[in-house]
């Protein structure tokens, strides 16, 4: 899957309502978070730590940062 695909494909139920918005938010370093390519070799040389999805996969899931971390309930 391309990078940040995944994680845009969950915030596009945002899009309906907040187009501008989910437009800028894809082109930022938190829309490709979980899938930035640093990231996963690491996550994927390394054994998977807690503290690493802290950042990249908050609510778990791999799911990545999407809007319902800073905005849901």
């Amino acid at each position: 899957m391309l990078p940040g695909l995944t994680l845009l494909l969950l915030a596009t139920p945002c899009a309906g309502c907040h187009l501008e918005v989910h437009a800028a938010f894809a082109q930022t370093r938190h829309a490709r978070a979980h899938d930035e390519p640093l990231f996963l070799a690491s996550w994927r040389r390394v054994a998977r730590r807690p503290w690493c999805a802290t950042c990249h996969d908050p609510l778990g899931g791999d799911r990545g940062l999407t809007c319902e971390v800073c905005h849901g309930d």
